[in-house]
Order: C-alpha cells, then sequence, then structure tokens
C-alpha cells in the first residue's frame, strides 16, 4: 500500500492531510512523517520537512507536487484524471513550481504558524 508523509508539526500540512483523507479519500494511506520508521521507507527527516512525500507499493519515492499527483491518481473518479493531468510536461512544471511557493510560504497561509516555516 502507498503512503503520503506529511509534516505532523505543521498546521497547514495536517490541515491538508485531513482534508485529502475527507474529501479525496484516496486509496494512498495519509500519516505525518513524524510516526514513522523513515529509514525503512528509504526517506531522511530533511526530505520530510521540505516537502510532502509517497511512497508507492514498490519503493518509488516522489517529492512535492509529484507525490500530490502520484496520491490523487491513486483516488476516485476525476481526482485520478486530475493527478494524470498534473503529470502532463507542461502542467508538471507549473504544479512544481506552484507547489514550491505554497510550500515556502505555508506559515503564512490559513492555518500555519511559526512552526510551519520551512528550515533553511
Amino acid at each position: 500500500m502507498s503512503i503520503l508523509l506529511f509534516d505532523g508539526d505543521c498546521a497547514f500540512c495536517t490541515r491538508s492531510a485531513g482534508f485529502i483523507t475527507a474529501r479525496i479519500k484516496p486509496s494512498t494511506v495519509v500519516h505525518a512523517w513524524q510516526t514513522l520508521d523513515l529509514d525503512e521507507l528509504g526517506l531522511t527527516p530533511e526530505q520530510c520537512s521540505t516537502a510532502v512525500q509517497w511512497v508507492g507499493d514498490s519503493g518509488e519515492i516522489r517529492s512535492g507536487a509529484a507525490a500530490i499527483t502520484a496520491m490523487l491518481r491513486e483516488a476516485g473518479t476525476g481526482w485520478a484524471e486530475l493527478g494524470a493531468f498534473g503529470e502532463l510536461p507542461g502542467i508538471r512544471t507549473l504544479a512544481a513550481g506552484s507547489y514550491r511557493v505554497i510550500a515556502s510560504n505555508r506559515h503564512r497561509l490559513p492555518g500555519g504558524t511559526p512552526a510551519c516555516e520551512m528550515p533553511d
């Protein structure tokens, strides 16, 4: 089963994870990275503190916007198509840039706190 890891210390990320589980309802398991054995998943705390991570059944790892599109691909009708759309070359570039802007400003977004600031 694939897993999506988010920053459980960030209120914005926690709210986003709640939205994913309540509204999108992917087959992907959604967990705060702080509660898991990252070594077992092939990830580091540094990777997880800077971007959402997705680990597929085969061990494939995707970060940031690519993690979100992978999770969407495993969701129901409509969401899976949105995930496929997000993987198109031009859209993928736009999504990656948008993700970086959101991630670096998550402490300023609704629900964000100083704990949401990205590490230097």
